[in-house]
Parts: C-alpha cells; sequence; structure tokens
C-alpha cells in the first residue's frame, strides 16, 4: 500500500520535473537568442 502511493507520488514529481525542464528549455532559448541578438549590437560585429 504504501509503495503504491511512493510509486505515483514518484511518477507525478517526474512529469511536473519533465514539464519544467521543457518549459525551461523554452525559455532558454528565447533568453539565448535575445542575448545573442543584443550582444551582436553592443559589440559592434557586422559594422566597419
Amino acid at each position: 500500500m504504501k509503495s503504491e502511493s511512493l510509486v505515483r507520488l514518484t511518477d507525478r514529481l517526474t512529469g511536473i520535473a519533465q514539464g519544467g525542464l521543457t518549459l525551461f528549455a523554452d525559455c532558454r532559448d528565447e533568453i539565448g537568442t535575445i542575448a545573442a541578438e543584443n550582444g551582436r549590437e553592443k559589440s559592434g560585429v557586422g559594422t566597419p
């Protein structure tokens, strides 16, 4: 009985963690894109 609820809890936490990681990866991609664009402007790459 106790181990069954533990398995369910673990499954739930795993699902939450995977959802969080997916969200984090999406946010990181967005931030990386924005940072790359800002970095290019600030460093002056591409300007003579």
